[in-house]
């Protein structure tokens, strides 16, 4: 009966590793899919624009390298919640 229970456990133990390795591996895909798809070329455009930095200094950057968000219209009462 010993024998048989320590059997179980192994066999217990083996798929429990061989599933947590198989979800690593899948999660470890997913993440580097996802961080090669956000880098982008970036193609120069010549326009520069000026930005203030972290530190506090003016730079000048080139403007594809700028992710501009668009401004979407809020009312007064949505805006106060």
């Amino acid at each position: 009966m010993e024998k048989e229970e320590n059997n179980s456990r192994r066999k217990f133990l083996k798929v429990g590793m061989l599933t947590a390795a198989t979800a690593g591996v899948a999660a470890a895909g997913l993440g580097f899919k996802k961080l090669s798809a956000e880098e982008k070329v970036h193609e120069l455009t010549g326009k520069k624009v000026m930005m203030l930095s972290p530190e506090g200094e003016l730079t000048t950057v080139d403007s594809s390298h700028i992710n501009y968000e668009p401004k979407i219209p809020v009312d007064n009462d949505a805006a106060r919640i």
